[in-house]
């Protein structure tokens, strides 16, 4: 993906070697040193998470951390570095992921912080965290936070009872488009 002059000429000013060597013209790396350095990384109309190499910069994950959690950003900012952070899984971005999903007053960032919540790897993802965080949302009134809650649990190895229930519980409140998003069956009794 191209980019502009203007994000051109803002990576040369940042970078340390821009005058010094040809590593600030070789193409989009990341400078993280800063919130601010990596805000830029994050601007754009071409924007796209896979536009860099974010787990090869671990530095990142404290300056992307600290953009979602600053209410005063723009929430397009916020999803976007809220996105990238979900390539860097680990315990910093777990603990991001629940922040929002228990405080954040923004429907779709908590139901973003979700579905990155439940693209984890398992081994990263405490199981007991994890559903404290997410069993309450079930019953939430932003429906379709319900259903990518459901969809989550349902996908999760080796279901406890726990969920089950939960589950269950669910579906028998629940309208058909729900049940059906969440990839879940109402039982024929």
């Amino acid at each position: 993906m191209a980019k502009t002059y203007f994000q051109w000429f803002i990576l040369l000013l940042l970078s340390p070697n821009a005058f010094g060597g040809d590593s600030a013209l070789d193409g989009p790396s990341l400078a993280v040193n800063s919130v601010e350095a990596v805000r830029l990384q994050l601007v754009g109309m071409e924007w796209r998470s896979d536009q860099y190499d974010w787990q090869a910069e671990r530095a990142a994950e404290g300056p992307l951390a600290a953009i979602v959690r600053t209410e005063s950003e723009p929430h397009f900012i916020r999803g976007r570095a809220l996105e990238a952070l979900t390539l860097l899984p680990g315990s910093l971005a777990r603990e991001v992921f629940q922040e929002l999903i228990a405080q954040d007053q923004s429907p779709v960032l908590r139901r973003r912080a979700v579905d990155s919540l439940c693209a984890m790897p398992a081994e990263t993802s405490n199981a007991n965290n994890f559903l404290h965080s997410l069993l309450p949302l079930l019953a939430s009134s932003d429906r379709h936070l319900g259903v990518r809650v459901a969809r989550c649990l349902a996908t999760m190895d080796g279901p406890s009872e726990r969920i089950t229930l939960s589950l269950q519980r669910y579906v028998a409140r629940s309208e058909a488009w729900e049940i059906q998003s969440a990839g879940l069956q109402r039982d024929s009794k």
